[in-house]
């Protein structure tokens, strides 16, 4: 099939998968991406012979499998961990889906639509007529019933479109063919009528395969204590995603907080807690009384209350929001209690088991926290300990620069560039606010540090030491627990608080895996007790105003608070960037695997750009060559025909850098296609020599036979060249010269 035509054909087909993928998105993140695939698609298609074309797919889909989920080709399975991990999602994940908050997902859908379209376009190139129809039905119609409402209508018209532009464009050479035709005919108009009906889909949820669940058996209770563990020697996922627990409540995104890591030894965060006797009654052991909890906390009309059931976590720690300030926990078994909110239960909650939790949650603003004094109580001065026995001075106090050095001359004179890397960057910071999210936003948002599961270990220097002053790259570990001990040493009270980020809410429940594992910091404020902050790049987001990792981060008034120097700039320019609050959190989510920064999203759009502008202005050539061919045999008159046919070949031979002069007969283009392509083209001369001098009533006929033979001796030229011959003649522009 002639390129041109394979081209126009395959256009409505391939848009219209495109569109059933990305209408699961919301918001559509993705169509750039999808319509370059589907564009890269066609690339196989119009290679020739079929080993050629062999080749030719499986290079274009490597190259899909980057665009689409960012893998390198050299890399084959990390494209299939992350295709799998994608396509899992979509059993935990309701539609339409946000494709920044779940980037695997989106890039196994466009992988899906991409590859479908590979197959289309090579159906279509031999002509199977059955097999293109298949796959647009399987590629669209099947998505399609993915997602209610959301213009089914025009989905099903599109389909219907498209499969009747291929009966039409394939046209079935003989009566047989025009039964499998009829039915695939048949199927389509069923699936469009059954698109356009939302009702229909609604009801029944015909193919429903959001249900189709490949695990089928009851999770084995899983641990992810080495997700808090603080060796820093690299963290793997597991490639199944495990539900852990279900929450029912609000549905404000919370952290889910299990224990918090209190004690910085021996280079490691540690759990070190004190115990805290409650006060028990008939519902609940209340933990209010705990000396570093503001008054208001002990308000119970203030709490948020949380049903927790625990469907496969292994663990000994109850899970609560934010701050856990009481527990009804009598069905679970024993539990210890300490300072900070922190439940144990031995040997751990059983699956199926159910307990409640009360929180208290502040959500001060950044003027409020700005204004809150740093004046510490003997409680919280254990949070200032950089090592065992050894604390800092509190912020603010007098000589605490000169002291800290004092004290990093001696053992701890690793931790000097930790120090004086953070000083840099809270600069003349006004209190102690304003050097917290001053950290927070440098680690997350400043564009200098990257989420690497894997990071390259810095022999003889302590891994946080490291993380910040030279490889930059590290987990949700490195990122807490550097900006916690930054905090320490400038004089703030800190910690390192363990748990899961907020998962899938849905129905008044929220839904946490094991992949929703994290680890945050907390900090301590007169008034409001202990806050969250999280510093890692594109894992979670908080609710609250005050703190970089959420949506709602009043980053004006922020940039207001901050002093001049470097930490100013940096709130200044993420104001301009953003134009409003929400739009801070952009690449965020809730899930706790990587994302591409947004510096690699930008760069693959650009490229994908530039590729789809090359793209476009190869189509255009080849529009405008294949135009101005045609025009040449629109007359009657046999000579000019026979003209056309001799031109036809001397700019195919020009466009392959064979030199053809102007006088050149037909014989003579005849002998230069024999010397350079051992070709003969006897056949060829005869045709044009007898249209252009032969009898008036046999010239007709001659030049019939003329574009036979120039199209047969095109073919055969074609199947003399490699692929690289063929694309390069195909863009050349030394046939318009001719």
């Amino acid at each position: 099939m002639r390129s041109a035509r394979l081209a126009s054909l395959y256009a409505l087909p391939a848009i219209t998968v495109v569109v059933a993928w990305v209408r699961l998105e919301h918001p559509r993140a993705g169509v750039e991406r999808a319509l370059l695939l589907a564009l890269l698609a066609l690339a196989p298609a119009l290679v020739r012979p079929l080993r050629a074309r062999l080749v030719a797919a499986v290079v274009v889909i490597a190259l899909g499998g980057w665009i689409a989920v960012g893998a390198s080709p050299l890399h084959p399975l990390r494209l299939v961990t992350r295709l799998v991990d994608g396509t899992l999602e979509f059993y935990d994940v309701t539609l339409p889906y946000d494709p920044t908050s779940h980037p695997r997902m989106q890039g196994a859908a466009l992988f899906a639509a991409f590859v479908i379209c590979v197959a289309l376009a090579i159906a279509l190139a031999r002509r199977r007529l059955v097999a293109a129809v298949l796959l647009v039905i399987a590629g669209a119609a099947w998505p399609g019933t993915l997602l209610r409402g959301s213009n089914q209508l025009l989905l099903g018209g599109l389909i219907l479109a498209a499969v009747l532009l291929i009966l039409a464009g394939l046209r079935p050479p003989s009566r047989r063919a025009l039964v499998p035709a009829s039915v695939a005919g048949a199927v389509v108009v069923g699936c469009a009528l059954v698109l356009s009906l939302s009702p229909a889909v609604a009801r029944g949820e015909l193919l429903h395969w959001e249900g189709w669940d490949l695990y089928t058996k009851p999770d084995r209770p899983v641990s992810i204590a080495y997700v808090w563990d603080s060796q820093y020697g690299g963290l793997d996922w597991p490639k199944k995603r495990t539900t852990v627990l279900r929450v029912a409540t609000t549905d404000r995104p919370f952290y889910w907080r299990a224990t918090t890591l209190d004690s910085y030894i021996d280079e490691n965060w540690i759990e070190q807690h004190r115990p805290l006797e409650p006060i028990r009654d008939a519902i609940r052991d209340d933990l209010s009384h705990d000396s570093l909890l503001p008054a208001r906390a002990r308000r119970s009309t203030d709490w948020i209350r949380q049903e927790v059931g625990v469907a496969a976590l292994e663990d000994v720690h109850l899970v609560g929001a934010e701050t856990p300030v009481a527990y009804g926990a009598a069905d679970v078994g024993a539990v210890n209690y300490a300072e900070g909110g922190t439940a144990i239960v031995a040997p751990g909650a059983d699956r199926g088991e159910h307990y409640t939790v009360w929180s208290y949650v502040a959500r001060p603003g950044p003027a409020q926290l700005a204004r809150s004094k740093p004046i510490y109580p003997a409680a919280a001065r254990r949070y200032l300990s950089v090592d065992r026995e050894t604390a800092v001075p509190r912020w603010g106090a007098p000589q605490r620069d000169a002291s800290v050095r004092r004290l990093l001359r001696g053992s701890l004179y690793q931790y000097a560039s930790l120090y004086a890397e953070a000083k840099r960057v809270v600069g003349n910071a006004r209190n102690p606010y304003t050097a917290v999210v001053g950290l927070e936003s440098w680690l997350r948002d400043s564009g200098r540090f990257r989420y690497d599961q894997h990071p390259p270990p810095t022999a003889g220097v302590p891994p946080l030491v490291a993380f910040v002053s030279y490889a930059r790259r590290g987990y949700c570990q490195h990122f807490a627990g550097a900006m916690a001990l930054m905090l320490r040493y400038l004089g703030i009270p800190a910690r390192v608080a363990a748990g899961f980020t907020s998962g899938r809410y849905r129905d008044g429940t929220w839904t946490v895996t094991d992949h929703d594992a994290h680890a945050w910091v907390e900090v301590w404020f007169r008034g409001y007790g202990w806050l969250p902050f999280d510093p890692t790049p594109g894992r979670g987001h908080l609710s609250a105003p005050y703190t970089a990792a959420s949506s709602n981060f009043d980053a004006t008034s922020a940039a207001a608070l901050v002093g001049v120097g470097a930490l100013r700039n940096l709130f200044e320019s993420r104001v301009r960037a953003a134009g409003t609050p929400q739009a801070l959190a952009r690449g965020e989510h809730a899930r706790s695997v990587p994302v591409p920064t947004d510096g690699r999203s930008h760069r693959l759009l650009i490229v994908a750009l530039v590729l789809l502008a090359l793209a476009a202005a190869g189509w255009a050539l080849l529009a405008a060559k294949l135009a101005r061919r045609r025009l040449r045999y629109a007359t009657n008159d046999p000579r000019a025909v026979a003209s056309a046919c001799r031109r036809e070949l001397v700019e195919f031979l020009a466009d392959q850098r064979v030199e053809v002069p102007a006088s050149a007969t037909a014989a003579e283009v005849a002998r230069l296609v024999l010397q350079e392509y051992a070709l003969a083209a006897d056949g060829f001369v005869r045709a044009v020599e007898a249209a252009r001098f032969g009898a008036p009533e046999a010239a007709a006929a001659a030049a019939a036979a003329a574009r036979r033979e120039v199209r047969e001796l095109r073919r055969l030229l074609r199947g003399r060249l490699g692929a690289f011959d063929r694309v390069s003649g195909a863009l050349s522009l030394r046939s318009l010269r001719v």
